[in-house]
């Protein structure tokens, strides 16, 4: 058997972090309606395949929680990990979670690209994590700080990723049991994206 390149997601070997998907700062996002759609069905293909996730939110208090349409594939409110500081490297709660799992890639999705998304990342790498961003689940309120924001990421070594390249990596083979939960989310993602395009028309 071929061994797998290193930058491949592995099941086994990844955590998902969703940073700060909170409804005041979803509101203000051009193109909410494609990243939720992109984000939940990331969510539930980790969800399936048994993907520790992490959740974080930027100062709850004052922003308030995770949006509704997302919280059935969340953990219950107290065991997201709330923060001041913008990358989630630097609180210590988060690390002391991340670390326990003993996973060596981090997968990111949520928002803003380019604040706590890119910090985020750049700080994991510095602590020696391979970090993976899903580029179509995470967004920015303006597409120049979003484009901005992947392209630092992208030039200093983060990972690109889709959501469907990253379950497919994960799943790695067609008819196993995985893949064949999996299927079925993908399709009905791509046939709500096909009607939302007919409608558009």
């Amino acid at each position: 058997m071929i061994a797998k390149h290193a930058a491949t997601l592995c099941s086994n070997e990844s955590v998902l972090v969703a940073i700060d998907l909170q409804e005041s700062l979803l509101r203000a996002l051009p193109n909410s309606e494609s990243f939720l759609r992109s984000t939940r069905l990331l969510l539930q293909g980790a969800q399936v395949l048994g993907i520790p996730l992490l959740v974080t939110t930027q100062n709850r208090d004052k922003l308030g929680g995770v949006t509704q349409e997302l919280a059935d594939l969340l953990p219950k409110e107290n065991a997201w990990l709330d923060k001041l500081c913008f990358s989630c490297a630097e609180a210590s709660s988060f690390l002391v979670q991340l670390q326990a799992l003993q996973r060596r890639q981090v997968v990111l999705c949520g928002v803003e690209t380019h604040i706590c998304v890119c910090q985020t990342a750049l700080g994991l790498l510095a602590a020696g994590y391979q970090v993976h961003i899903v580029a179509d689940a995470v967004a920015a309120r303006f597409q120049r700080d979003h484009e901005l924001g992947l392209k630092k990421m992208f030039q200093v070594g983060v990972l690109p990723s889709s959501v469907e390249m990253a379950l497919y990596e994960w799943v790695g083979e067609a008819g196993n049991t995985a893949f064949r939960a999996i299927l079925p989310l993908i399709k009905a993602h791509q046939n709500e994206r096909k009607e939302l395009g007919s409608h558009a028309k």
